[in-house]
């Protein structure tokens, strides 16, 4: 981007992996956004932006491109029943379940849905 004659102000790239390198995250976020969007409303669909955001914002908040596939979301510290969404319900029921501590039922509804701890996390 510093070579003489290219204007960097209208400069664009469709390489994702190579504006996270160049720029950042953030930039890398950007990218995937404006092309998530111009996939989508290429033959004239219509998703909302925020959910969007949403989507490039999960991808990339750990500093680095995560998938969204069960072997990107499930491998993060979320609660079970968010890891649950994604193809592997039963393995991730059992082991939350079969596992000794209660602060592996991270929140209220998992406590009240795994009939485990309520009354320990639970205070209201």
């Amino acid at each position: 981007m510093c070579m003489p004659g290219i204007d960097y102000t209208r400069t664009t790239s469709n390489h994702i992996i190579e504006t996270i390198d160049v720029l950042g995250i953030e930039a890398a976020r950007n990218a995937l956004l404006k092309e998530l969007r111009g996939v989508i409303e290429f033959d004239g669909s219509y998703v909302n932006y925020r959910h969007l955001a949403i989507l490039c914002d999960s991808m990339t908040r750990g500093g680095h491109f995560m998938a969204i596939t069960r072997h990107g979301i499930n491998r993060t510290e979320n609660g079970p029943l968010q890891q649950c969404s994604f193809e592997e319900t039963v393995d991730i029921l059992y082991r939350y379940r079969s596992s000794p501590s209660c602060r592996s039922w991270q929140g209220c509804r998992s406590c009240v849905c795994s009939d485990s701890c309520v009354s320990n996390q639970c205070v209201m």
